[in-house]
């Protein structure tokens, strides 16, 4: 910028003899080299630009390793900053960590045991973590389920169990029943009114056809 302090605008006062726009008349200026005689006050509402002088002198831009030591300088002057963060030791996640992990990336059984399994062939991982605990991780639920014959209809015996283990208390009227299907196959999905819990599968099949018995077969299943 050609000068080191751009002009500062106020609120003016008055406008008659405290205000930029009514005290600069550009009427009678029709040419463009008529533009160079305007004179532009310097008032209380509209301090002029002060240009760059000794005192302020054009700023030169740093250098990566003036930034790089300003940086490290000021770091070292922080109360909170904590050494430990800075360790490039490397850091191997424990089960605790891993499950987190997984659970923040919404990862599904089949995802979660191929990541576990890679780390843990690298030796990235701590050795208490185990990879068998993502294959099994589907049974503390499957007791909850129940398939039944001719058409391997797998649907929800004990919801009131099956949230229990979740860890959500289960409220009928809060929960409404919503059944899809297709041409080939038939899901039941428990939706939260509010939207604050992730959809509960509490039936499907793979054989079953939208129809009006094999829905009521699967309402009278679902308790």
């Amino acid at each position: 910028m050609p000068f080191a302090i751009p002009r500062i605008w106020r609120e003016p006062p008055n406008h008659l003899t405290d205000c930029y726009f009514c005290m600069v008349d550009v009427s009678h200026y029709r040419k463009s080299k008529d533009k160079k005689s305007i004179v532009y006050p310097s008032i209380t509402s509209s301090i002029a630009p002060v240009p760059h002088c000794e005192d302020l002198p054009i700023p030169k831009p740093l250098m990566l390793e003036s930034l790089s030591s300003a940086s490290a300088s000021e770091e070292g002057k922080d109360a909170d900053f904590d050494e430990a963060s800075t360790s490039k030791e490397p850091h191997f996640p424990n089960q605790q960590e891993m499950d987190d992990l997984i659970r923040s990336m919404g990862l599904t059984k089949e995802d979660a045991e191929f990541l576990t399994s890679r780390l843990k062939e690298w030796h990235l991982l701590d050795p208490t973590c185990k990879v068998t605990k993502y294959i099994k991780r589907h049974l503390s639920f499957a007791r909850f389920f129940t398939v039944s014959q001719p058409h391997s209809l797998c649907y929800c015996s004990d919801i009131f169990g099956l949230f229990n283990e979740i860890g959500i208390d289960y409220d009928p009227s809060g929960w409404r029943l919503f059944i899809d299907s297709s041409v080939k196959s038939l899901k039941a999905v428990l939706l939260h009114n509010g939207n604050e819990f992730p959809p509960i599968p509490v039936g499907h099949s793979v054989h079953m056809k939208e129809e009006y018995e094999n829905v009521k077969t699967l309402l009278d299943m679902i308790k």
